[in-house]
């Protein structure tokens, strides 16, 4: 019997195509210079870019980078990347032989439907039940999109998991980007599977803001 992981973001594998592949977001950071901006400097909101928090946004979205998963008429949904639990990826398909002795967290994706589980899979081709975001990374809420990746040889840079989501009813994050609360930068796909995510941010921020910030002290566990 095949076991569904549930996935709580209404619309999203339905709304308009993402950027082509060979777009502005292909190249690891280095394509700002090359990517369409607004005159706040921002790239435009789409399917496919970073959100990096601004130094005044406080709370749960503090020093945040997230991953823009759909973004359209019905709103808009996301992933923070730089939030590393202490749960282990095989303990979510308890008794699966093929995730045993993996060492891969599952990471928290935002506060919406916690309970809920939002796959990335990097892979030339889409994977079954799966939608594309940007370049050659597919999100999917399906448990065997997940296992069959896994047996497949999938590596932790290659698939991750999500906790909850960020979801923006429509209009909202635009007016929170206008506010000044976020940058939207090109997003950059080996990134987006990162070793290690503490001094995302950090990076992020001095690369398109100009400014030094702290050095991180490590990926804390949330």
């Amino acid at each position: 019997m095949r076991r569904t992981i549930c996935l709580a973001i209404a619309g999203w594998m339905f709304l308009a195509p993402p950027a082509a592949a060979d777009g502005p977001f292909t190249a690891l950071l280095g394509s700002s210079d090359e990517a369409p901006k607004t005159r706040d400097g921002n790239v435009p909101l789409a399917r496919g870019v970073f959100l990096v928090a601004r130094h005044q946004v406080s709370g749960y979205f503090a020093e945040t980078v997230l991953l823009i998963l759909d973004y359209g008429a019905a709103g808009t949904s996301g992933v923070i990347l730089n939030r590393p639990t202490t749960t282990k990826l095989e303990r979510l398909l308890a008794g699966d032989q093929d995730l045993g002795g993996r060492t891969d967290v599952v990471y928290r994706g935002g506060p919406v439907s916690p309970m809920s589980l939002t796959v990335l899979i990097r892979a030339a081709l889409p994977p079954d039940d799966s939608s594309p975001v940007v370049a050659d990374i597919h999100a999917s809420g399906e448990a065997s999109t997940l296992r069959a990746s896994i047996v497949a040889g999938a590596t932790s840079g290659e698939v991750r998991a999500y906790f909850g989501y960020a979801g923006w009813m429509p209009g909202q994050l635009a007016a929170e980007v206008e506010r000044g609360d976020w940058r939207v930068v090109p997003a950059a796909p080996d990134r987006v599977f990162a070793e290690k995510t503490s001094g995302m941010w950090e990076e992020l921020s001095l690369r398109f803001d100009g400014t030094r910030v702290r050095a991180p002290l490590g990926d804390p566990a949330v």
